[in-house]
């Protein structure tokens, strides 16, 4: 019964941390817009591509995320390919769209946040704390 009651208590906070950002900052889609511009999303090409290629394109997934709200969490990784960030765990699909070279320089990542169901609620773009 501790054990069962020790992974709902995980899984709820997880779920409260998730929605309140303990783990550092977001920008917000103005803020995306100017640091890295507003290229059209092509899912091939952020895929394939860098994470200079996909910064270009945050700001169009942003702007377009109603028509990846209620999708299944295994529809968005089929899709965007397998995630290369870390948000809580590995529940949450994260992409990098700017890596640091030091522990001066800041990483950022696209991030699907999932509800109960891990049905796409909400995208942001999230400052990582810890990649290097």
């Amino acid at each position: 019964m501790k054990i069962i009651s020790s992974l709902i208590l995980t899984i709820a906070l997880t779920a409260f941390a998730a929605d309140h950002f303990w783990n550092g900052k977001t920008m917000s889609m103005e803020e995306v817009g100017k640091r890295w511009g507003k290229s059209e999303l092509n899912i091939e090409a952020f895929i394939k591509g860098d994470e200079k290629i996909r910064a270009s394109m945050a700001y169009s997934l942003l702007a377009n995320q109603t028509q990846y709200k209620g999708k299944f969490v295994l529809d968005i990784r089929k899709e965007f390919g397998n995630p290369d960030g870390f948000y809580f765990s590995d529940v949450f699909p994260a992409y990098l769209i700017q890596r640091a070279q030091s522990q001066a320089d800041e990483a950022w990542q696209i991030v699907f946040l999932l509800d109960k169901d891990r049905k796409v609620k909400k995208i942001i773009v999230h400052k990582n704390c810890c990649e290097t």
